[in-house]
């Protein structure tokens, strides 16, 4: 029997950073912050979420940094929003499967 299984990671949301300048073509309001989610899979159906990741992309030069190489006003940006956007809710794909298998079983069963 072969089992699938791995991670994979989706985009979870984005926004825009105002009043930021690129530090790589000095353009202001260019830059845009990505948050993507991992989640693990078993035969491809989503698991469950286990990380949140986030990376800077500038419009104009097409300049693309993670998380490590964000300055103090980008990391900023990211606490106070990173919290907002959550894992979609698919994510937890096989959790729930599994949760509502649990909660019929203990509901339905002859007492």
């Amino acid at each position: 029997m072969i089992v699938l299984f791995g991670k994979k990671k989706v985009i979870a949301g984005s926004f825009e950073v105002f009043m930021y300048e690129c530090p790589f073509c000095d353009k202001i309001n260019t830059t845009t912050i990505i948050i993507y989610t991992w989640y693990t899979h078993v035969f491809l159906i989503p698991f469950f979420p286990f990380r949140k990741e986030a990376y800077a992309i500038c419009t104009d030069c097409k300049t693309k940094r993670n998380e490590l190489k964000f300055g103090p006003k980008l990391l900023e940006e990211l606490k106070s929003s990173k919290i907002k956007i959550r894992h979609p809710w698919w994510t937890w794909g096989w959790t729930i499967v599994f949760l509502i298998l649990v909660l019929s079983i203990v509901i339905l069963a002859p007492k």
